[in-house]
């Protein structure tokens, strides 16, 4: 039982690390880098959250909708579902 207990807290802190990235990247995605190319902790932020976006986006990308809207709807999608993990993961 302690170790569930262990793995779901464990989890839930990394669902929200994530979380904590990927509004950092919609901040950042507000202010273009002033090189034009991206600094070292905007590739880090955008490479970790890309990680479980891509997925997301590689699905939603098959309908014609998802890629015509202006927003990021996988982004969106990927926020709420890690929200919904972490609502539902402490009832485990």
């Amino acid at each position: 039982m302690i170790v569930l207990t262990v793995l779901c807290r464990t989890l839930l802190m990394l669902i929200e690390l994530l979380q904590l990235f990927m509004l950092v990247r919609a901040v950042m995605s507000w202010f273009p880098p002033s090189t034009g190319r991206p600094g070292p902790f905007r590739a880090f932020i955008t490479g970790v959250t890309e990680m479980v976006i891509g997925p997301v986006r590689a699905f939603l990308d098959r309908f014609e909708f998802v890629r015509r809207c202006p927003i990021d709807l996988p982004f969106l999608v990927t926020f709420l579902l890690l929200s919904a993990a972490s609502t539902f993961l402490p009832l485990v």
